[in-house]
């Protein structure tokens, strides 16, 4: 199966563990186009522990570009699938009580006027992706003035894999080739995509 496909049902397959493995690929690459430093990315590998709420946190950052990594702090929620609006709410909460706390993180986020970021591997129309935000920034507003909130689905995942050639070839169990520089060291590898544009000039 193509992880970053042109198809969307076929990335509405992905498990939890792909989506936060192509969600953190997807953070390192853009990090590194965008002179954000990766020593301000906190993504981790163990996806079974308690998060706080957030699966990846980027701090004070000043990209060139923010269309995918938000200037200042900002906090990344993967999802494999869709969450209605109201599980939207409560996936901002402790044990998902809308009467309960927000999440730690989550308030970190906010607290340093920070852009929660909901990601979705779903694909869903402008409306429904509008009812999900709507229903997020009211929860938050609760909490914080103004708050800042972005959601990425399937059509924008597409789109920004586009960039890196790395991510929209990949393929399980096929090494990288194109666009995509690769590291090994043992039995770790590690890798790190050219922009589109880079690998046009070199081929």
């Amino acid at each position: 199966m193509t992880l970053f496909s042109s198809d969307p049902l076929e990335l509405a397959k992905v498990n939890q563990y792909q989506a936060m493995e192509l969600i953190r690929n997807l953070l390192w690459d853009e990090s590194s186009n965008v002179g954000v430093p990766k020593h301000l990315i906190d993504a981790a590998f163990n996806i079974n522990v308690k998060d706080g709420g957030i699966d990846a946190l980027i701090r004070d950052a000043k990209p060139s570009n923010d269309e995918i990594i938000p200037d200042g702090y900002s906090g990344f929620q993967v999802k494999s699938s869709d969450l209605p609006p109201k599980e939207c709410k409560k996936e901002l909460h402790e044990r998902g009580d809308l009467d309960g706390d927000l999440k730690e993180l989550v308030e970190y986020v906010l607290e340093n006027a920070g852009t929660y970021v909901l990601i979705l591997f779903a694909d869903l129309t402008a409306l429904q992706k509008k009812n999900r935000r709507d229903a997020i920034v009211d929860e938050l507003s609760r909490h914080y003035s103004t708050p800042k909130v972005r959601i990425y689905t399937i059509d924008n995942l597409i789109s920004f894999a586009r960039r890196f050639p790395g991510l929209s070839k990949l393929d399980e169990g096929v090494p990288f080739r194109y666009g995509r520089i690769t590291l090994k060291l043992g039995t770790q590898q590690f890798s790190e995509a050219i922009p589109t544009e880079t690998v046009s000039s070199l081929t």
